[in-house]
């Protein structure tokens, strides 16, 4: 097997190839089809754009928004949850590791009460964050598969300090079917580039999660599949799950 495609084992990804590969995502945006830039499909933009509908109708109710929330997007992307929410909260707030996403973000959705801001997933409690929060609703779409093990504890440890009691957070990833699989900068030739991530099995996220979050979450946490559609779904290991986490804040 080739040793840029692991399976099993703690092969750890280079933080450097990961920001490497979503600059040059950010360079060659699209404003025709500005989702593939996030959501992939680069050869069927229409797919990106109804997996993106799909997921938005599903975890739009989830949330529970009351036009009272403050909310936190952590791995924001190009901020393609901002002009969704943003007439249904108080307040938005997208960060983003990459510098060119962000940038396009801050294009794309402009209003009063969204902020965007370039910081990584162990920067969740820096001061261009706080000076927003508390938050009382987070949103992580298809982060952690980014994250090593390590840096998901340290995202963990971030959210906890910029909470308010009672915080939902919507959590969706993709996770391996089988044993955990590694793309250690693996080249995809559907994206032409690179491609550094880890999918976790369902037992080895639940874990990380609920370690982290140790006595603070009030209800089992169970994943859900995300798409109940075949044609949503064109991968044989991995599949979108997600789940709804109510933090206490102590």
């Amino acid at each position: 097997m080739s040793q840029s495609r692991i399976k099993g084992g703690q092969t750890p990804l280079e933080p450097e190839a990961v920001a490497k590969f979503f600059n040059d995502r950010a360079s060659k945006f699209n404003s025709k089809h500005p989702l593939v830039a996030v959501l992939y499909q680069d050869h069927n933009p229409t797919l990106a754009e109804e997996r993106d509908a799909y997921e938005k109708q599903l975890a739009l109710p989830l949330l529970d928004l009351t036009g009272k929330e403050r909310v936190l997007d952590i791995g924001c992307g190009i901020g393609r949850w901002a002009g969704l929410i943003k007439s249904k909260v108080d307040l938005y707030c997208g960060i983003d590791f990459s510098e060119g996403l962000v940038q396009i973000a801050k294009q794309q959705c402009v209003a009063d009460n969204v902020h965007f801001h370039v910081a990584g997933a162990e920067q969740v409690a820096c001061e261009a964050v706080i000076q927003y929060g508390p938050f009382n609703r987070i949103i992580i779409a298809g982060l952690m598969i980014y994250l090593n093990d390590e840096q998901i504890v340290g995202l963990c440890e971030g959210i906890k300090k910029v909470i308010t009691p009672n915080c939902l957070i919507y959590l969706r990833e993709p996770l391996a079917l089988g044993e955990r699989l590694t793309l250690n900068q693996f080249w995809s030739e559907e994206l032409g580039a690179a491609y550094s991530a880890i999918y976790r099995t369902e037992s080895e996220l639940y874990s990380l999660i609920c370690n982290a979050f140790s006595g603070l979450i009030k209800r089992k946490v169970r994943f859900h599949p995300l798409y109940t559609e075949d044609s949503l779904n064109n991968r044989s290991e991995t599949k979108q799950f997600y789940t709804v986490l109510e933090l206490e804040k102590v």
